[in-house]
């Protein structure tokens, strides 16, 4: 099998399978980012992580398949949709019994722990990381920083990666689900709630989502600490924005759902003034404090340096390269697989009054969102 890519637009009632005829087009500066085509980012791009655009051949254009009903789930032996998981519960030693079929191909090496961590639990490992983040909040380096782990699951067999793509449409049918492989990238399954931008010409959407919890929980008002958070990433969006026009709208803050969370999202809308390239937006609001921090450079360059973990495609983007509109998504609530390895990855925004605890459980909850595709 060689590269190709399906997504599926939120709330859509099928997804599509686009033809890649080759491998992907790597590119080294946002400033190409152009045509049509569909395009994954990293993170921090790097000779081993690269930016990459999969474009359709020309004689042949994307299928799009209705995915199965939620009356009609398909057929995972041992996982539930109607109970959440418990995370802490699934270990390597007592890998997941999935009904699989075809296996796939392996392709890109699964990033590995950094930073002097061989032998420690992955609880210990972020405390760890907690422990340096929060200090250099504390001492007044930063404003925010946000801190991400992953998680691997060993499954018993090799992957049947199409089944848990049309497995994760029907769980989570108000956002952007996408999988994609190749030689370049490896392969990536993702269930975003949070689009980079929207838009072409002059007429684009931006949003700024912070804070999380789980559905279900007392209605209590959002904490000072979650509208802070929210606040400094819709304050740093409308700066960035500020700089190219000022003509623009905030509509929020407000709670959204998605899957089995909640967030607290603010909607940006502008207008420019003339018309500039995606790879100038992009370049101008990746990565947001959403999930980078503040002040942004420094932020990038910290967290690059002292996560013990590499991010790869995690908080990257991904999406729709397109004249008439173009529609990116930031990579959260993902997961990289390779043959029977699931590495799932998740991350939380902290401040000088985060609790490590409260921040662990909230990366347990966000990653219970492939836990349940699985």
């Amino acid at each position: 099998m060689g590269a190709f890519v399906c997504y599926k637009l939120p709330h859509a009632s099928g997804y599509v399978r686009m033809e890649v005829s080759g491998d992907p087009e790597v590119l080294t500066d946002w400033s190409e980012l152009r045509g049509r085509g569909f395009v994954v980012a990293p993170f921090e791009p790097s000779a081993d992580c690269p930016i990459v655009v999969f474009r359709t051949t020309q004689h042949s254009t994307p299928t799009t398949h209705h995915h199965p009903s939620t009356s009609q789930p398909l057929n995972f032996s041992t996982i539930s949709t109607s109970q959440p998981l418990n995370f802490s519960t699934i270990s390597t030693s007592q890998p997941l019994n999935l009904s699989t079929s075809q296996p796939f191909p392996t392709h890109h090496p699964t990033p590995t722990p950094r930073g002097g961590f061989p032998d420690v639990s992955e609880r210990e490992r972020y405390a760890a990381d907690f422990a340096r983040f929060h200090a250099e909040l504390c001492g007044g380096g930063m404003e925010k920083l946000v801190l991400s782990r992953s998680s691997v699951v060993e499954c018993v067999d090799d992957v049947d990666v199409m089944e848990l793509f049309e497995r994760a449409c029907v769980l989570y049918e108000g956002q952007f689900v996408a999988l994609f492989s190749s030689a370049q990238t490896g392969t990536w399954l993702m269930a975003t709630p949070e689009f980079l931008l929207e838009g072409s010409g002059r007429d684009w959407r931006t949003m700024a989502l912070a804070g999380t919890r789980r559905r279900g929980e007392p209605r209590e008002a959002w904490s000072e600490k979650e509208c802070r958070e929210q606040g400094l990433v819709t304050a740093y969006l409308t700066e960035r924005i500020g700089r190219l026009t000022k003509d623009f709208w905030v509509e929020g803050p407000h709670s959204v759902e998605a899957g089995h969370l909640l967030h607290l999202r603010t909607d940006i809308g502008f207008r420019l003034p003339a018309a500039v390239g995606v790879g100038r937006l992009v370049s101008l609001l990746h990565p947001t404090p959403a999930v980078c921090g503040l002040p942004a450079d420094e932020a990038k360059r910290f967290i690059l340096a002292n996560e013990s973990h590499a991010r790869g495609y995690y908080s990257g983007f991904c999406g729709l390269l397109d004249e008439r509109e173009t529609r990116l998504w930031v990579s959260l609530r993902c997961m990289m697989i390779s043959g029977r390895q699931c590495r799932l990855y998740a991350g939380g925004g902290l401040l000088a009054e985060s609790d490590e605890q409260t921040e662990w459980e909230e990366t347990v909850a966000k990653l219970e969102t492939m836990l349940r595709v699985l």
